[in-house]
């Protein structure tokens, strides 16, 4: 999973994705080439867009027992 930094706005008759700043996106290839991913938005949409727009995201969740040791 990433979260994209900034808009990004495909060019029409392309297979770039468009995508807006905030939104979740899957990462299907990472180096497509010449600093793309290829990934799919939350609405199923997918195609290419830029590497440097875009940043992962931590989306594994902290165990119990980590989170019980900020009790004691």
């Amino acid at each position: 999973q990433v979260r994209a930094l900034y808009d990004f706005t495909g060019e029409p008759g392309t297979a770039e994705l468009s995508i807006t700043a905030g939104e979740m996106l899957t990462v299907m290839r990472d180096n497509v080439g010449d600093g793309w991913c290829e990934g799919f938005n939350q609405s199923g949409k997918s195609g290419l867009f830029p590497a440097a727009y875009v940043q992962n995201v931590d989306t594994t969740a902290p165990s119990i027992l980590t989170l019980l040791q900020f009790f004691y």
